[in-house]
């Protein structure tokens, strides 16, 4: 064995490891967005606009929002028009997945 595989090994490891920490992470994440989820809904539904806590309080309210479909745009734009409009961009994701 070499040093350069030694240090290749350990590195290895080390990255296990982070990838690992990352699942535990992101595995304490989603419980949390569910259960702030959970807590929202209860809050929504109580029928007030503002509601004061000891640390934070929480404004409630509700507005209309317009949404582009992209299904009916195609519809009505020509391929040319759909590419003069559309961007490109290299990107690089970190999927984790359970074992």
């Amino acid at each position: 064995m070499t040093v350069e595989h030694d240090i290749a090994t350990l590195y290895a490891h080390s990255l296990s490891v982070k990838v690992d920490q990352l699942g535990l992470i992101n595995a304490q994440i989603a419980n949390l967005q569910a259960e702030a989820e959970a807590i929202k809904e209860e809050l929504k539904t109580s029928g007030l606009r503002r509601i004061p806590g000891s640390l934070y309080k929480v404004t409630i309210s509700t507005s209309e929002r317009s949404s582009l479909s992209a299904t009916a745009m195609r519809a009505y734009l020509t391929p040319e028009q759909i590419q003069a409009c559309t961007t490109t961009a290299t990107v690089t994701s970190v999927t984790v997945r359970g074992l």
